[in-house]
């Protein structure tokens, strides 16, 4: 894979490739949980298996789990964007 050599340190890579890198990863593990979720769906519609369907379903709960955890990614590194940009002041923050 992708890993730095043994004597090679991780602060090698810029800031903007391992983003980069990041975002690949999460389009291709995304990109895969759909093809998967589509292609146990239509193995079973065409093969009758119930093992199948439930392996549809599986998937399919798989896939919004990942949606989910992309989307409170996303929007934590808005919330640390936005503070960033505005200090330390957190208006109505809960404080934990």
């Amino acid at each position: 894979m992708n890993r730095p050599a043994a004597g090679d340190s991780r602060d090698a890579i810029s800031p903007e490739e391992r983003r980069r890198q990041v975002l690949a990863r999460r389009r291709l593990a995304l990109v895969a949980l759909m093809v998967l979720a589509v292609g146990t769906l239509v193995g079973a519609v065409l093969t009758g298996s119930y093992f199948l369907l439930a392996a549809t379903l599986v998937c399919d709960v798989l896939l919004a789990v990942y949606i989910a955890v992309l989307l409170q990614i996303k929007r934590h590194q808005a919330e640390t964007r936005y503070l960033g940009t505005r200090g330390g002041d957190r208006v109505g923050a809960a404080g934990y």
